[in-house]
């Protein structure tokens, strides 16, 4: 079971690649093998993400994706997030899978699920619609959700409209309008996972031996109480900090993971990826960013600036953080966002270092439900 796994997310992988080059032969191969996942939750979420990462590469297939997924909340969430890849792109067929979505949502029983799928679409809407995005949210029967979708909506206007406050930088042109750059997405994101079981971890098979598992060397939460806590609080302070100075969610995951992945951290690796997921964030940004700097038209000159300042942060024994980069970086954020970058970087690199010398075992993070 494992080994099939393992095999479903490198065949999701290859699929966006290869239809990435217009050359989408492995589409049905992926298609059978999450299709045999004897787990219709697990296959749902697959198909998902599946259908999510090909949106804005095939629409035409995608539709047949998100139509074959039986568990009616992934399916409201997977048209979703269809809607909100094509919103520029195809307008036209953003709003049918808004409606498609709408539609799914309306047959669902009231409880957390239909919030979240509910304020999945709402987000959506908040961006082209937000007066349709109000009335969606009067709908939903859980107050937590309703009341934490009302302020996100009321937090994008604000965003949006020059006399109601600010607009937020970094947005790129012919992409999606980001549903991640205010400080209420965090919590709307959080909601949209409530009920969501986390991924679970597969018992090994039998055969499979156990007894080399690593063991984490020092139990520090147990140790070092209040120095974990004060690490925790700065490391949440950092990147909350981040995202309210209108750093894009995206960013402060793809940063967690690459710093993760120079100071080799499984631990974290695991951690960040996981949640970088719930967050939306396809599977092919997450695999390209060893890469990042060969992947082009994958990251945006924002992010990738972003990405070369936390490298350089992190290799300061090197050549330290260069005259180059730093006008690289301020370039496309304020003096204001490139502090709370430098934060967010250090917060990492803490994380690492203590997770790499106290040998903190990877394989058994699990996401807190809101």
């Amino acid at each position: 079971m494992v080994e099939f796994l393992d095999q479903t997310h490198a065949l999701i992988e290859i699929t966006e690649a290869i239809a990435a080059a217009a050359a989408i032969s492995d589409f049905d191969q992926a298609i059978r093998v999450i299709g045999a996942l004897p787990d219709e939750a697990r296959k749902a979420v697959a198909l998902r993400d599946l259908a999510g990462s090909l949106a804005p590469i095939d629409p035409d297939r995608v539709d047949s994706v998100a139509a074959t997924i039986t568990v009616a909340r992934e399916r409201a969430l997977a048209l979703a997030i269809i809607a909100h890849k094509l919103l520029v792109s195809d307008p036209e067929r953003a709003e049918r899978a808004i409606a498609q979505a709408l539609a799914v949502a309306a047959d669902m029983p009231d409880g957390n699920s239909k919030a979240a799928a509910q304020c999945h679409v709402a987000m959506v809407l908040t961006i082209r619609d937000p007066d349709r995005a109000r009335q969606l949210a009067g709908t939903i029967t859980s107050a937590r959700h309703r009341d934490a979708l009302l302020a996100h909506i009321a937090r994008a206007q604000a965003a949006a409209d020059p006399e109601l406050g600010p607009r937020r930088p970094g947005s790129r042109p012919g992409s999606p309008p980001t549903i991640t750059s205010t400080p209420c997405a965090s919590s709307i994101r959080s909601l949209m996972n409530t009920g969501r079981r986390a991924r679970s971890r597969v018992s090994p098979e039998p055969g499979r031996r156990t007894d080399m598992a690593p063991q984490a060397r020092l139990q520090l939460r147990q140790i070092a109480p209040e120095s974990n806590q004060a690490l925790a609080a700065f490391g949440a302070a950092a990147a909350d900090g981040a995202i309210k100075a209108g750093v894009e969610e995206e960013i402060v995951h793809f940063l967690n993971i690459r710093i993760s992945q120079i100071n080799a951290c499984a631990f974290c690796i695991d951690m960040h990826t996981i949640d970088a997921r719930a967050a939306g964030v396809s599977e092919q940004r997450i695999y390209l960013l060893s890469g990042w700097d060969h992947a082009t038209g994958i990251y945006s000159d924002r992010e990738r600036a972003a990405l070369e300042f936390a490298e350089a942060i992190t290799r300061l024994e090197q050549s330290g953080v260069g005259d180059e980069v730093y006008a690289r970086v301020r370039e496309a954020f304020t003096e204001e966002q490139v502090g709370h970058l430098i934060f967010l970087s250090t917060a990492m690199n803490a994380w690492n270092r203590i997770a790499v010398s106290a040998r903190m075992v990877p394989g058994h993070y699990r996401r807190r439900e809101a």
